[in-house]
């Protein structure tokens, strides 16, 4: 299934007032008091390389400082207004309940919101969902959180808002992140991000690897289960890398080559009852910076393919036998498109 690229989007400027207004209707002759000042919530404005994002912005530190393991469990801890379809983790839900939605949009399982990495779309192409296991919490430099019905929403169609995702490979240089986790059920969480320039400061060479074993824990209540009832888990690894070149010695433009890939079995929590998804994604951009006062732009091109299999089950009364209901056993994606941001002084 193709899906078209996002709509082109020229962010050209914002208007932002903040202060009291007084409607309030008074009878003739009498003289109106002024009303008290009253502070208002700040409102962080930040121009991305594909959209203007207006609402919360997390920083790695805030990232870091939330004991959760997973993506979706750290913005649900930080964000009220962040939710999945289900109640369920990334862990152990399955892909397709994984969409998520921002502000007061009622979720589903394909999402309501967009999910940007570096200003490219990651929501599936087939089901709208997104691989939460794809992004370490660790390699993540910001995560702008731009609710419905904010300027953040210039992607057609996604009417819950916009989260964007900032690496760190892209950010900081000389980076090196190496993360290890265990425990009785995350058997294995390992990370080794890395990004480096050249000495003469116009190339950047980026890169990481992620890999994590979920063993999971039974979904059925220890009572009412029966022989068919296992854990249910979750097996994943990915893999990002790239370059970033200064086109010029004094140039402001950069040109940029990225291909990530990645893999993920799940087990839902019976004997046939599991899911497959692999990825693989390229893109490609150039980038025109400026300093304040001056134009600023960038064109990326981005191809995503995708593989999904999934089966679904009927268990019998008792819970001792499983019957096959559904067996999605080829769901091959593809989307491609071309995104222009123009900024203006």
């Amino acid at each position: 299934m193709n899906r078209p690229g996002p709509a082109r989007v020229f962010p050209l400027g914002l208007l932002l007032f903040a202060g009291p207004l007084d409607l309030t209707a008074r009878p003739a002759g009498v003289s109106s008091q002024v009303a008290a000042s009253e502070n208002l919530p700040d409102i962080v404005v930040t121009a991305g390389q594909a959209a203007l994002l207006s609402g919360s912005v997390l920083d790695s530190e805030k990232l870091l400082a939330v004991p959760q393991r997973s993506l979706d469990g750290v913005l649900r801890a930080l964000s009220p207004g962040f939710r999945l379809f289900r109640r369920a983790d990334s862990f152990t839900a399955h892909p397709t309940s994984q969409g998520v939605t921002l502000g007061n949009v009622s979720p589903n399982g394909a999402s309501r919101a967009v999910v940007l990495l570096d200003g490219i779309p990651v929501n599936d192409p087939f089901g709208g969902w997104i691989a939460w296991s794809r992004f370490p919490v660790g390699t993540l430099s910001a995560v702008a959180i731009s609710p419905n019905g904010s300027p953040g929403n210039l992607i057609p169609g996604m009417p819950g808002g916009t989260l964007a995702l900032r690496s760190r490979v892209l950010t900081d240089s000389p980076f090196v992140w190496v993360e290890a986790a265990t425990g009785d059920r995350l058997q294995r969480d390992l990370t080794l991000a890395f990004a480096e320039d050249t000495q003469d400061g116009r190339t950047r060479l980026f890169g990481s690897v992620h890999t994590q074993n979920f063993t999971g824990y039974p979904v059925i209540r220890e009572d009412t289960r029966g022989s068919v009832d296992i854990r249910a888990f979750s097996r994943s690894w990915a893999a990002d890398g790239g370059v970033r070149h200064r086109l010029a010695e004094q140039s402001d433009w950069n040109l940029t080559l990225r291909t990530q890939v990645w893999e993920e079995h799940r087990g839902n929590g019976t004997p046939l009852a599991n899911n497959h998804s692999d990825a693989a994604d390229f893109s490609l951009r150039l980038e025109k910076q400026g300093a304040p006062g001056e134009w600023a732009g960038s064109w990326t091109a981005f191809h995503q393919r995708r593989e999904f299999s999934s089966t679904f089950t009927s268990i019998a009364a008792g819970r001792n036998t499983e019957t096959l209901s559904l067996d999605q056993f080829a769901v091959p994606t593809t989307a491609s498109g071309l995104i222009q941001a123009l900024q203006f002084p």
